[in-house]
């Protein structure tokens, strides 16, 4: 193969699960693989989707622009917005590396439970699900 095309790919997460989640990350390892046997060479890639900076940057840029319609004015300061999820790798990951409030949900990927974290990708709060987080986030700015 000589010809070079752009592969764009969603992510390339890859952990474990409580089931077998053959998704984005496993099909991105078995294309690298079949790339290199067929080329020899590198697969080139551009890879999107949590917890690349890309996705953050344009929700930055849609929050951004939706300030008027919400009567706020533009600001220099950063405000805090946060972000749920069940994944480590990929939501809790992605959110900590923005600067984002990451709240880390019990009821997928992750099967802690809301007294324990993450030992890589601590978040900023872990819950028992999207009802207690929304509602600690609501708590928070009371």
């Amino acid at each position: 193969m000589s010809k070079v095309f752009p592969y764009f790919f969603q992510t390339k997460i890859f952990n474990e699960f409580v089931n077998p989640r053959n998704a984005q990350g496993s099909f991105h390892e078995a294309l690298k693989a079949l790339w290199k046997k067929s080329t020899n060479s590198n697969l080139e890639y551009k890879a999107f989707g949590k917890p690349n900076k890309v996705q953050y940057e344009y929700a930055e840029t849609r929050f951004k622009s939706l300030e008027p319609s919400f009567g706020l004015e533009a600001t220099s300061t950063k405000p805090d917005v946060f972000a749920i999820g069940d994944n480590p790798y990929s939501d809790i990951a992605g959110a900590n590396g923005n600067g984002w409030k990451s709240v880390l949900v019990c009821t997928g990927v992750y099967q802690g439970t809301p007294d324990s974290n993450h030992h890589v990708h601590k978040a900023t709060k872990v819950t028992s699900d999207v009802y207690q987080a929304v509602k600690w986030i609501i708590e928070s700015y009371r």
